[in-house]
């Protein structure tokens, strides 16, 4: 017995783990046209519809947010022409430990086979305002999205807690792009 309880945490350290790192990299997106130069802005609050300020925030969401922009929806050169505001409206994770049920009948046999042994949920939503250089807002986008990564031998993450919170982040952030990207022609034209 011992053997065996030995034998699935050495199989449950063979779990991936998350390249957050990597993960903070954006994908090329090739577009024809790009926004005039903006300020890209992760914050935290609603100071659009409250006018209390808001808080800017520095984390790997942030940073990714930072550099898609950078990389894939502005030109980064000429005077600054507004701001890209990306608002976490709404965060959650899920952990589902229903998973662990299956160690105890079976003597840890399903985990050393991959099953499982819990998975995290989490969820998003996330708005994208568009702000011209007199403060006024031109366009605003939202989305929402899910992701579930799970802590398994073999093909799971050591680290599932963060891999699904930054992987539905990344969904939810593609999600707004791409809305954004459609209106490229209209918003260049109201950010003279």
């Amino acid at each position: 017995m011992k053997k065996l309880i030995v034998l699935c945490i050495f199989l449950l350290i063979g779990c991936a783990s998350y390249d957050l790192q990597q993960a903070m990299r954006p994908n090329n997106r090739f577009l024809a046209k790009k926004l005039p130069n903006m300020e890209a802005i992760f914050e935290t609050g609603k100071s659009l519809d409250t006018g209390v300020a808001s808080i800017q925030s520095n984390s790997e969401f942030s940073t990714l947010f930072r550099r898609e922009v950078e990389n894939n929806l502005i030109e980064t050169d000429g005077p600054i022409k507004g701001k890209l505001v990306l608002d976490p409206v709404y965060f959650e994770v899920d952990q589902n430990n229903a998973w662990l049920f299956t160690l105890y009948p079976l003597l840890f046999i399903p985990p050393s086979l991959g099953v499982p042994l819990y998975s995290n949920t989490s969820k998003w939503e996330l708005e994208l305002n568009v702000i011209d250089k007199s403060g006024k807002r031109i366009a605003r986008y939202s989305s929402e999205a899910m992701d579930t990564e799970y802590y398994a031998a073999y093909w799971g993450y050591d680290n599932s807690y963060t891999a699904a919170a930054f992987e539905g982040y990344k969904k939810a952030l593609n999600s707004v792009i791409e809305q954004l990207q459609n209106d490229i022609p209209v918003l260049s034209a109201k950010l003279k």
